[in-house]
């Protein structure tokens, strides 16, 4: 958090400012989402992000003093470039309940599937597909749930694709901006993955790679059968993927005539 000390009549006041993303509240994230979704001038939205991390309403912020307002728009560049949310700051919505902080407990099967509904809707422009992503993202609760303990680390049913349709319906009534919160930290998280793991991809980066290949490339003795690799974390398969591929780098290090 920033902190901005300043000057009115005869006292100081104090205005705390997020500088992440991950720092917002799950309101500032949804207004932040507005600002974007009604796509205004780059000036105009950067004023409006700046009352937004202030978290003042529209007569507060324009009583403060002009240089105040000022110094504050200029650490408001950062909503509007790379994206680095990792946080869920939407952790459920409706009774449906969404991944935990920085894929933390997302599998393989996940990742394919919000794959492909991602290029749909980033690529494809396919509006449809989004819908289809949260409801792979958001999911009900386990019978009985002790969400305390959270012994399995996700409290949500397991991914079931035949059901997928079914709570996309539901979704499809979802405001806007929820949606594309949740698109926001999916594709924060992609970043966080792509930036953590040192994976090389002969062609493709590491957000557009065939999942579905990646998953059958693991199956074997190791990790067992296909529906055993598409249920591991993807942590876990990154890790594997960066270490076979430090260990082929100092293999051939080790034997230059045989690279």
């Amino acid at each position: 958090m920033l902190e901005f000390i300043y000057r009115k009549g005869s006292k100081n006041k104090t205005l705390l400012m997020p500088n992440t993303f991950n720092e917002l509240s799950a309101n500032q994230l949804l207004d932040i989402m507005r600002t974007i979704i009604q796509a205004r001038d780059r000036a105009v939205a950067e004023l409006e992000a700046c009352r937004i991390l202030c978290d003042l309403s529209r007569i507060s912020y324009g009583m403060l003093p002009l240089q105040v307002k000022h110094t504050l728009t200029e650490h408001v560049a950062w909503v509007f470039d790379t994206n680095t949310l990792t946080v869920n700051l939407l952790p459920s919505y409706d009774d449906l309940y969404g991944p935990a902080n920085e894929f933390d407990n997302f599998t393989m099967k996940e990742w394919n599937a919000c794959e492909i509904f991602y290029n749909e809707y980033t690529q494809e422009e396919n509006a449809l597909a989004l819908d289809k992503l949260v409801a792979v993202l958001y999911r009900p609760a386990k019978p009985n749930y002790d969400f305390a303990k959270n012994s399995d680390g996700d409290c949500r049913l397991p991914l079931n694709i035949n059901e997928v349709p079914y709570y996309e319906a539901k979704i499809a009534h979802w405001p806007f901006e929820i949606k594309m919160a949740i698109l926001y930290w999916y594709d924060g998280c992609r970043n966080f993955l792509n930036d953590l793991y040192e994976v090389e991809k002969s062609n493709d980066k590491p957000e557009v790679a065939d999942l579905f290949l990646l998953i059958r490339s693991l199956c074997g003795e190791k990790y067992g059968s296909f529906h055993e690799v598409e249920n591991m974390n993807v942590h876990q398969v990154m890790r594997e993927l960066q270490a076979a591929q430090q260990e082929l780098e100092e293999f051939k290090r080790k034997n230059p005539t045989l690279s």
